[in-house]
Protein backbone atom coordinates (compact mmCIF):
# COMPACT_ATOMS: atom_id res chain seq x y z
CA UNK A 1 0.00 0.00 0.00
CA UNK A 2 2.55 2.17 0.93
CA UNK A 3 4.49 1.74 -2.72
CA UNK A 4 1.21 2.22 -4.40
CA UNK A 5 0.72 5.71 -2.42
CA UNK A 6 4.35 6.81 -3.11
CA UNK A 7 3.84 5.99 -6.71
CA UNK A 8 0.84 8.13 -6.94
CA UNK A 9 2.37 11.00 -5.46
CA UNK A 10 5.46 10.82 -7.44
CA UNK A 11 3.04 10.72 -10.18
CA UNK A 12 1.12 13.82 -9.49
CA UNK A 13 4.26 16.05 -8.58
CA UNK A 14 5.27 15.23 -12.08
CA UNK A 15 1.69 15.70 -13.26
CA UNK A 16 2.47 19.43 -11.35
CA UNK A 17 5.59 19.99 -13.34
CA UNK A 18 4.65 19.20 -15.99
CA UNK A 19 1.56 21.72 -15.87
CA UNK A 20 3.62 24.19 -14.15
CA UNK A 21 6.10 24.35 -17.52
CA UNK A 22 3.27 24.40 -19.87
CA UNK A 23 1.75 27.42 -17.63
CA UNK A 24 5.06 29.22 -17.88
CA UNK A 25 5.66 28.32 -21.70
CA UNK A 26 1.90 29.82 -22.56
CA UNK A 27 2.96 32.57 -20.32
CA UNK A 28 6.27 33.57 -22.18
CA UNK A 29 4.39 33.18 -25.93
CA UNK A 30 1.74 35.34 -24.14
CA UNK A 31 4.67 37.75 -23.06
CA UNK A 32 6.16 37.51 -26.48
CA UNK A 33 3.08 38.50 -28.48
CA UNK A 34 2.27 41.54 -26.06
CA UNK A 35 5.33 42.32 -26.77
CA UNK A 36 5.67 42.52 -30.36
CA UNK A 37 2.23 44.18 -30.34
CA UNK A 38 2.95 46.95 -28.30
CA UNK A 39 6.54 47.32 -31.06
CA UNK A 40 3.96 47.30 -33.88
CA UNK A 41 1.08 49.34 -31.80
CA UNK A 42 4.18 52.18 -31.26
CA UNK A 43 5.16 51.63 -35.07
CA UNK A 44 1.70 52.22 -36.37
CA UNK A 45 1.10 54.77 -34.29
CA UNK A 46 4.90 57.19 -35.33
CA UNK A 47 2.95 55.90 -39.05
CA UNK A 48 -0.11 57.55 -38.30
CA UNK A 49 1.19 60.69 -36.43
CA UNK A 50 3.02 61.41 -39.49
CA UNK A 51 0.21 60.64 -42.02
CA UNK A 52 -2.22 62.76 -40.02
CA UNK A 53 0.36 65.29 -40.02
CA UNK A 54 0.45 64.62 -43.75
CA UNK A 55 -3.94 64.81 -44.03
CA UNK A 56 -3.46 67.79 -42.08
CA UNK A 57 -1.09 69.81 -45.03
CA UNK A 58 -2.87 68.38 -47.75
CA UNK A 59 -6.16 70.36 -46.18
CA UNK A 60 -4.70 74.10 -48.01
CA UNK A 61 -3.04 75.11 -51.24
CA UNK A 62 -0.12 76.57 -48.77
CA UNK A 63 0.30 72.82 -46.88
CA UNK A 64 0.25 71.02 -49.95
CA UNK A 65 2.96 73.01 -51.11
CA UNK A 66 5.01 73.28 -48.60
CA UNK A 67 4.45 69.25 -47.95
CA UNK A 68 5.59 68.65 -51.28
CA UNK A 69 8.43 70.94 -50.71
CA UNK A 70 9.63 68.56 -47.88
CA UNK A 71 9.20 65.59 -49.63
CA UNK A 72 11.50 67.27 -52.70
CA UNK A 73 14.10 67.86 -49.72
CA UNK A 74 14.27 64.40 -48.51
CA UNK A 75 15.04 62.96 -52.21
CA UNK A 76 17.47 65.54 -52.68
CA UNK A 77 19.10 64.86 -48.88
CA UNK A 78 22.38 63.87 -50.08
CA UNK A 79 23.13 66.63 -52.61
CA UNK A 80 21.77 69.10 -49.95
CA UNK A 81 24.00 68.09 -47.11
CA UNK A 82 26.99 69.32 -49.16
CA UNK A 83 25.72 72.67 -48.83
CA UNK A 84 27.47 74.76 -45.68
CA UNK A 85 30.01 76.87 -44.25
CA UNK A 86 33.16 76.48 -46.45
CA UNK A 87 36.04 77.59 -43.65
CA UNK A 88 36.13 79.51 -40.76
CA UNK A 89 33.77 82.21 -39.89
CA UNK A 90 34.42 85.58 -38.71
CA UNK A 91 33.32 85.38 -35.10
CA UNK A 92 35.46 88.57 -33.71
CA UNK A 93 33.59 90.64 -36.27
CA UNK A 94 30.25 89.11 -34.86
CA UNK A 95 31.40 89.50 -31.10
CA UNK A 96 32.30 93.34 -32.23
CA UNK A 97 28.89 94.04 -32.99
CA UNK A 98 27.11 92.21 -30.15
CA UNK A 99 29.67 94.53 -27.71
CA UNK A 100 28.69 97.63 -29.67
CA UNK A 101 24.85 96.95 -29.03
CA UNK A 102 25.70 96.32 -25.26
CA UNK A 103 25.24 92.31 -25.16
CA UNK A 104 28.78 91.66 -24.91
CA UNK A 105 31.00 93.33 -21.73
CA UNK A 106 33.94 95.20 -23.36
CA UNK A 107 36.29 92.77 -21.84
CA UNK A 108 34.86 89.69 -23.46
CA UNK A 109 34.49 91.36 -27.25
CA UNK A 110 36.62 89.97 -29.75
CA UNK A 111 37.44 87.37 -27.78
CA UNK A 112 36.63 83.78 -29.65
CA UNK A 113 34.96 81.04 -27.78
CA UNK A 114 34.72 77.22 -28.77
CA UNK A 115 30.87 76.05 -28.44
CA UNK A 116 31.10 74.90 -24.86
CA UNK A 117 28.32 73.45 -22.08
CA UNK A 118 25.67 76.16 -22.45
CA UNK A 119 25.11 79.00 -19.84
CA UNK A 120 22.68 78.98 -16.97
CA UNK A 121 20.72 81.65 -19.13
CA UNK A 122 19.93 78.42 -22.38
CA UNK A 123 17.81 76.38 -19.76
CA UNK A 124 15.32 79.72 -19.49
CA UNK A 125 15.66 79.79 -23.06
CA UNK A 126 14.55 75.92 -23.88
CA UNK A 127 12.49 76.43 -21.06
CA UNK A 128 11.00 78.93 -23.48
CA UNK A 129 10.70 76.90 -26.68
CA UNK A 130 7.47 78.52 -27.47
CA UNK A 131 8.48 81.65 -28.10
CA UNK A 132 11.29 80.81 -30.91
CA UNK A 133 10.33 79.24 -34.21
CA UNK A 134 12.79 77.88 -36.84
CA UNK A 135 14.14 79.98 -39.58
CA UNK A 136 12.81 78.56 -42.61
CA UNK A 137 9.80 76.24 -42.98
CA UNK A 138 11.22 73.17 -45.06
CA UNK A 139 14.92 72.51 -45.65
CA UNK A 140 17.73 70.07 -44.93
CA UNK A 141 20.10 70.38 -41.89
CA UNK A 142 23.77 70.07 -43.68
CA UNK A 143 25.82 70.74 -40.47
CA UNK A 144 24.89 70.31 -36.80
CA UNK A 145 26.38 72.85 -34.11
CA UNK A 146 29.59 71.81 -32.57
CA UNK A 147 32.82 70.55 -33.32
CA UNK A 148 33.33 70.28 -37.30
CA UNK A 149 36.99 69.64 -38.66
CA UNK A 150 38.45 70.09 -35.66
CA UNK A 151 37.15 73.75 -35.77
CA UNK A 152 33.88 74.92 -33.58
CA UNK A 153 30.96 75.40 -35.44
CA UNK A 154 28.81 77.98 -33.83
CA UNK A 155 25.24 77.33 -35.25
CA UNK A 156 23.59 75.09 -37.55
CA UNK A 157 23.44 74.96 -41.04
CA UNK A 158 20.44 74.69 -43.15
CA UNK A 159 20.39 73.89 -46.96
CA UNK A 160 17.72 74.98 -49.00
CA UNK A 161 16.51 76.31 -52.27
CA UNK A 162 18.26 80.23 -53.04
CA UNK A 163 15.50 82.67 -52.62
CA UNK A 164 13.64 80.65 -50.01
CA UNK A 165 12.08 83.09 -46.80
CA UNK A 166 14.24 83.37 -43.98
CA UNK A 167 12.07 84.58 -41.39
CA UNK A 168 13.11 85.67 -37.34
CA UNK A 169 13.43 83.11 -35.13
CA UNK A 170 11.79 84.96 -32.43
CA UNK A 171 11.16 88.65 -31.92
CA UNK A 172 13.37 91.05 -31.66
CA UNK A 173 15.44 94.32 -33.20
CA UNK A 174 17.50 94.26 -35.77
CA UNK A 175 21.25 95.11 -34.68
CA UNK A 176 23.20 94.33 -37.88
CA UNK A 177 22.05 94.19 -41.24
CA UNK A 178 24.98 94.10 -43.69
CA UNK A 179 27.67 92.40 -45.06
CA UNK A 180 30.98 93.39 -43.39
CA UNK A 181 31.75 90.26 -41.34
CA UNK A 182 34.21 87.85 -42.62
CA UNK A 183 33.05 84.74 -44.36
CA UNK A 184 28.86 85.68 -43.52
CA UNK A 185 28.26 86.83 -46.35
CA UNK A 186 24.84 89.24 -46.19
CA UNK A 187 24.25 88.82 -42.56
CA UNK A 188 21.16 89.87 -40.18
CA UNK A 189 21.77 89.79 -36.48
CA UNK A 190 18.36 90.26 -34.01
CA UNK A 191 18.66 91.08 -30.73
CA UNK A 192 15.56 89.83 -27.92
CA UNK A 193 16.47 91.11 -25.01
CA UNK A 194 19.94 92.14 -23.14
CA UNK A 195 22.08 88.83 -23.68
CA UNK A 196 20.06 87.23 -26.50
CA UNK A 197 20.42 87.17 -30.35
CA UNK A 198 20.11 85.27 -33.39
CA UNK A 199 22.12 85.33 -36.52
CA UNK A 200 21.32 84.60 -40.01
CA UNK A 201 24.36 84.40 -42.43
CA UNK A 202 24.91 84.03 -46.26
CA UNK A 203 21.82 85.21 -47.03
CA UNK A 204 20.81 86.11 -51.02
CA UNK A 205 18.90 89.44 -49.86
CA UNK A 206 18.72 91.33 -47.11
CA UNK A 207 15.08 92.53 -46.53
CA UNK A 208 15.00 94.32 -42.95
CA UNK A 209 17.21 97.60 -42.13
CA UNK A 210 19.10 98.47 -38.47
CA UNK A 211 16.76 99.65 -36.00
CA UNK A 212 13.96 97.91 -36.81
CA UNK A 213 11.33 95.70 -35.19
CA UNK A 214 10.00 92.80 -36.21
CA UNK A 215 7.93 90.10 -35.05
CA UNK A 216 8.86 85.97 -34.56
CA UNK A 217 8.22 84.29 -38.01
CA UNK A 218 8.61 87.91 -39.93
CA UNK A 219 10.31 87.36 -43.46
CA UNK A 220 13.84 89.46 -42.98
CA UNK A 221 15.74 87.62 -45.62
CA UNK A 222 16.09 85.10 -48.34
CA UNK A 223 18.66 82.04 -48.40
CA UNK A 224 21.95 82.11 -50.77
CA UNK A 225 25.21 81.41 -50.58
CA UNK A 226 27.16 84.69 -50.18
CA UNK A 227 30.57 84.63 -48.08
CA UNK A 228 32.21 81.47 -47.53
CA UNK A 229 29.40 79.04 -48.39
CA UNK A 230 29.70 76.09 -50.36
CA UNK A 231 25.75 76.37 -51.61
CA UNK A 232 22.90 77.59 -50.82
CA UNK A 233 22.10 77.74 -47.21
CA UNK A 234 21.20 79.40 -44.10
CA UNK A 235 24.03 79.82 -41.08
CA UNK A 236 21.96 80.18 -38.12
CA UNK A 237 23.48 80.98 -34.41
CA UNK A 238 21.60 81.80 -31.21
CA UNK A 239 24.21 83.16 -28.46
CA UNK A 240 23.47 84.13 -24.72
CA UNK A 241 26.27 87.55 -24.10
CA UNK A 242 29.03 86.06 -26.11
CA UNK A 243 28.36 82.32 -25.45
CA UNK A 244 26.94 80.14 -28.23
CA UNK A 245 24.21 78.14 -27.84
CA UNK A 246 22.73 75.21 -29.81
CA UNK A 247 19.97 76.12 -31.51
CA UNK A 248 18.26 72.78 -31.05
CA UNK A 249 18.36 73.08 -27.48
CA UNK A 250 15.89 76.05 -28.02
CA UNK A 251 13.77 75.60 -31.13
CA UNK A 252 10.62 73.53 -30.84
CA UNK A 253 10.83 69.58 -31.85
CA UNK A 254 10.81 69.42 -35.63
CA UNK A 255 11.53 67.40 -38.55
CA UNK A 256 14.41 69.29 -38.96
Amino acid sequence: MASRLHRVARSGRCESRTREGRTTSRVRRRLACVTVLSLSALLVACQTMEEVSRIYLRATPEGRKLLAKWDRYAELADVLKKYHDDGDLGERDVLAVLKAAGVVPARAAGRPGAPGPPPPEAAQLAAGRNAWGWPLKAGVVSSEYGRRAARPHHGIDIAADTGEPIYAAAAGDVIYSDNKMSGYGNVIILKHDDKTTSLYAHARRLGVRRGQRVARGAPIADVGSTGRSTGPHLHFEIRVADAAVNPRSVLPKSRF
